[in-house]
C-alpha cells in the first residue's frame, strides 16, 4: 500500500470512475453534476487527511483514507474547501459526517482509540486487491492498538470485510433513503 501513487491522486482521472459510488450517489443525487461534485469532494478532503491521517491508492485505483475522528474537524473549512462548501450538496456532506461521528461514538467506546476508514472503490476492481488493502489497515490497526472502523452506504463489500474479522456494530437505511448504511469494527 502506498501513501501516494506517483506522489499525488489524480483526482480529474479517479472521479469519473466514482460516479456509481454509493456515498456519491447519496451525497449528489443528480448524475449529471456527480463527477464535478466528486472533484470537489476529493480535492478538499483528499488534502485534509494527507493532513491529519492517512491517504493511500492502491495499485488496483482504490482510495483509502484513515483518520482519527476525536483530531478530525467536521466541517468545510480550509485550503481548497471553497468550491464544496459553497456546492448545494454541502449540507449532505456536512448531515453524514455528523451522522457518521455520532454512529461511531455509540459503536466504539471512548476508553478506546479509535480510526475510520473511508474506501472509494472503481466497480472493477478485484476482491483480491480490497482484501489486501483491508488486511494493510488491519495491520496497522493491530500494531497501534486502535479500533478500525469502517463505514459504507453499500452491502457489497460487507462480506468481505466480515471474511477478514469485522464486526457489524450497526446498520440500518440511512435517512429514509434507499441507501443501507453500515458502520464495522475491527480490534475491539
Amino acid at each position: 500500500m502506498s501513501a501516494e501513487k506517483n506522489g499525488k491522486v489524480n483526482i480529474e482521472e479517479l472521479a469519473p470512475l466514482l460516479v456509481k459510488e454509493p456515498l456519491f450517489m447519496f451525497l449528489c443525487p443528480q448524475q449529471e453534476r456527480r463527477e464535478g461534485f466528486i472533484k470537489k469532494y476529493l480535492g478538499h478532503f483528499i488534502p485534509k487527511n494527507q493532513k491529519h491521517g492517512v491517504v493511500s491508492v492502491s495499485d488496483g485505483g482504490i482510495v483509502s483514507m484513515l483518520y482519527n475522528p476525536d483530531e478530525f474537524n467536521f466541517r468545510i473549512s480550509g485550503k481548497k474547501s471553497f468550491s464544496l462548501k459553497h456546492s448545494r450538496y454541502a449540507v449532505n456532506v456536512l448531515d453524514h459526517e455528523s451522522i457518521v461521528n455520532d454512529v461511531v461514538n455509540i459503536v466504539v467506546p471512548d476508553t478506546f482509540e479509535k480510526r475510520v476508514l473511508n474506501l472509494f472503490i472503481t466497480r472493477d476492481c478485484s476482491d483480491e486487491e480490497i482484501t489486501s488493502v483491508i488486511e494493510g489497515y488491519k495491520k496497522m490497526a493491530d500494531e497501534q492498538g486502535f479500533v478500525l472502523v469502517y463505514e459504507t452506504l453499500s452491502k457489497r463489500l460487507v462480506p468481505i470485510f466480515e471474511r477478514l474479522g469485522f464486526e457489524t456494530g450497526y446498520a440500518r437505511n440511512i435517512m429514509n433513503t434507499r441507501f443501507f448504511q453500515t458502520v464495522m469494527t475491527y480490534n475491539i
